[in-house]
């Protein structure tokens, strides 16, 4: 693998377990660029919102490019995973911070994606989205655009 490369699996069961909603964890897993605020900063955490902020870091790496959360925060430059993380959560939190995001890589929008990043890169894990939410949010968009 090479050192500066983004390896992203859609599909890991590693680390996978069979949760109820109300069942919080604690297991500090994941690494930045995707890993959930409240994970990385070892709080307990709600499984479901944690997984729907990493969707939303995929698809905004996706859709944009690779390397577009850290262009927005460079959070390479922060000695510490909580500093890195504080820094993250402050950007999401200001008004249009995710259009700022995914215009960092060179002006890419769409508003079907613009949409679900807005619902899953919340810095409440219990105001972002649903996975099948954000799909059903980007699947209607695209419906929409296409009549």
């Amino acid at each position: 693998m090479a050192r500066n490369r983004l390896v992203c699996r859609l599909i890991d069961f590693s680390m996978a377990a069979h949760v109820p909603d109300s069942s919080m964890r604690e297991t500090m897993c994941g690494s930045l660029p995707c890993v959930a605020p409240e994970t990385a900063l070892g709080e307990p955490y709600w499984p479901k919102p944690a997984d729907c902020w990493s969707l939303g870091v995929v698809l905004l790496e996706t859709a944009c490019g690779q390397g577009t959360l850290e262009l927005s925060v460079p959070w390479r430059r922060c000695a510490y995973l909580a500093q890195a993380m504080r820094e993250i959560l402050e950007f999401f939190a200001q008004a249009g911070s995710h259009a700022q995001a995914m215009a960092s890589m060179g002006g890419v929008y769409d508003g079907a994606v613009l949409a679900c990043l807005e619902a899953l890169l919340r810095p409440e894990p219990l105001r972002r989205a649903s996975a099948s939410d954000a799909v059903d949010v980007l699947s209607a968009r695209r419906v929409k655009a296409a009549r």
